[in-house]
């Protein structure tokens, strides 16, 4: 039976402060005086590789540690946006600020980063559309080791946010790809969820458009604000969600295989990684993410942590770049 004694409470100011100082310093400095135009410049471009789209943000030392990469898998419908690009830079910072951020694009609403239809055979596609994430995580897989022909990112560090939790627990377990640990934040793992449902769960976990809106107001950083622009953009790109999710045949068949519970993905994940080396993290109150998805069995190697607090945001991930920045730095815990 499910134990609620193996679910760890913490908040983000605990996790922020175990972040080293220097770093801390390092990215308030780099970030005071952007604004959106001057991070919309130094975007990475995407690169194809076999079926999908890989951005590489590269680090600002001299020197680039190639024995570590930090690898981001983007969440569902989601593309390299200047917002995405600014978390994966802040995540770099906090970190590993010597070594390379390569991020997984979603296919979004104007591109199709991942080539579905291509990329994966018909028994492929069929085990997706019965729940399977695995045939979608194998063939990210594919794209990253041809990647890593040509740019050798050495052994992965893969914090990831729901759609890109999966990925994370998904890929731990490749024999092609060497991963040193995984962070699955707000992995899905509701059952039985239609686009209607996935939006209405979207739309409500940690409060909301409330609470999304006070994950952007907690930021001091300007650009992220003028990048998030949400009172335009929330209805209709929720709008978009629907719409693409009810009709696209490839967003349709990644949602299916979405549903359901995150154990048969964490169980060999952390099997494979070892104890620790995997960390749940879910908001206090979401709707996406069930703590009781994931056995007494994977929680005694991965533990489950809870982020408390009345203002956190269940998507934050996406919009409070020192809140996920914190989480990954304290599950890697790099020198």
């Amino acid at each position: 039976m499910y134990n609620m004694n193996t679910i760890v409470s913490t908040n983000f100011e605990q996790l922020h402060n175990n972040v080293p100082q220097e770093r801390i310093e390092s990215a308030v400095s780099y970030w005071e005086d952007r604004d959106l135009s001057s991070v919309t410049t130094e975007m990475p471009n995407t690169q194809r590789y076999g079926y999908a789209d890989i951005a590489v943000v590269m680090p600002d030392t001299k020197d680039v540690d190639e024995t570590k990469s930090i690898l981001l898998p983007l969440e569902y419908n989601q593309g390299v946006t200047p917002a995405h690009y600014m978390r994966a830079k802040m995540v770099q910072q906090y970190v590993a600020p010597d070594s390379r951020v390569v991020i997984v694009p979603n296919s979004s609403f104007d591109r199709n980063h991942v080539d579905i239809v291509n990329g994966l055979s018909d028994s492929s596609k069929e085990k997706m559309a019965e729940g399977d994430y695995r045939p979608y995580a194998e063939l990210i897989a594919n794209t990253l080791d041809m990647a890593d022909k040509v740019h050798s990112f050495g052994s992965l560090m893969i914090p990831g946010s729901s759609q890109g939790a999966l990925t994370g627990l998904a890929l731990a377990s490749s024999e092609t790809l060497d991963i040193s640990g995984v962070v699955a934040f707000e992995t899905p793992s509701m059952s039985h969820r239609d686009a209607k449902a996935l939006s209405k769960d979207f739309q409500k976990s940690g409060g909301g458009m409330t609470g999304l809106l006070n994950a952007i107001k907690g930021s001091e950083i300007k650009a992220q604000k003028e990048a998030m622009r949400v009172f335009d953009r929330f209805p209709r790109d929720i709008a978009k969600f629907v719409i693409r999710s009810s009709f696209n045949a490839d967003a349709k068949l990644i949602a299916k295989s979405m549903a359901g519970s995150a154990e048969y993905l964490a169980n060999p994940a952390v099997k494979a990684l070892g104890e620790g080396a995997v960390n749940f993290y879910y908001v206090e109150g979401s709707s996406v993410f069930d703590p009781e998805s994931i056995s007494d069995e994977t929680q005694a190697l991965a533990p489950v942590i809870r982020l408390e607090g009345p203002e956190m945001y269940a998507h934050a991930s996406s919009n409070n770049l020192r809140l996920f920045a914190s989480v990954a730095y304290n599950s890697f815990k790099t020198n």
